[in-house]
């Protein structure tokens, strides 16, 4: 990416109704890992135009956090954001971390982007710390793969109950899964499943009126039971802790 392709990114993370509303959302999840994991650094996979890091600041502003990121340029944005990041420019498949080194990671939309996104959640599980935390958000459906996810560079989209078999191959114990953008859901299937859709993202800047009206209609989902966690989504979000080695063998046949 180019610098002014990150400012735009950055921009849009600002006032886009959807990224307001991940970020309302991810806040309790983060407070949550925060307050339950052991001692060490908060891992950040992809720190993109950088507008995570400050939640990471808010709910642990005694962790130090360590930014990967294969651009440079993203890194730097990072490090504007917020001057204490530790900056690693490396790939998602290749941490240049110690196993067990951090105790906290977050994958936020990247493992779509990434081209083996298998060896990647198993880098994720090598460096996390026994009884550590690891949050990762994905796009759902496959069958909704299409123009959008091409603009933005995807290469998949995940199914029901994938990343969690995946995560417990890897040692971790999946504590809580669910759908997030359910209420848009119905109405963003149709749209991205019209007849020659543009090759472009919907996640774009939208005019005042029509990015509050969204907003507001996505602020329902905070109002809905819990029982509806688990109703399918336009993302997936899973929280899971990385189990000790005493634990993993006594689940061994």
């Amino acid at each position: 990416m180019r610098r002014e392709e990150l400012e735009q990114q950055r921009a849009l993370e600002e006032r886009h109704f959807w990224f307001r509303a991940r970020r309302r959302a991810l806040t309790p999840w983060l407070r949550a890992a925060a307050a339950a994991a052991p001692p060490g650094p908060w891992l950040e996979l992809g720190v993109g135009g950088g507008g995570n890091l400050p939640l990471f600041a808010q709910a642990a502003p005694e962790r130090a956090v360590l930014g990967v990121d294969p651009s440079p340029l993203a890194l730097q944005f990072g490090r504007e954001r917020l001057g204490a990041l530790a900056a690693l420019n490396a790939d998602a498949e290749r941490l240049p971390l110690g196993s067990a080194s951090v105790a906290i990671a977050t994958a936020l939309d990247v493992l779509e982007h990434v081209h083996d996104d298998a060896r990647a959640l198993q880098e994720l599980a090598r460096c996390l710390a026994p009884g550590g935390r690891l949050i990762v958000t994905v796009p759902a459906d496959p069958g909704l793969f299409g123009a959008h996810d091409r603009a933005l560079g995807h290469r998949r989209r995940y199914a029901p109950g994938e990343l969690e078999s995946r995560l417990q191959e890897n040692g971790l114990e999946v504590l809580e899964s669910r759908g997030f953008n359910r209420v848009l859901r119905g109405p963003v299937a149709l749209w991205r499943r019209r007849p020659a859709p543009p090759a472009r993202s919907d996640v774009r800047p939208l005019p005042l009126p029509v990015n509050l009206a969204l907003g507001a209609v996505l602020s329902l989902e905070e109002r809905l039971p819990a029982s509806w966690r688990t109703v399918p989504g336009l993302s997936w979000w899973i929280h899971a802790r990385r189990r000790s080695p005493i634990e993993s063998r006594s689940e061994r046949p």
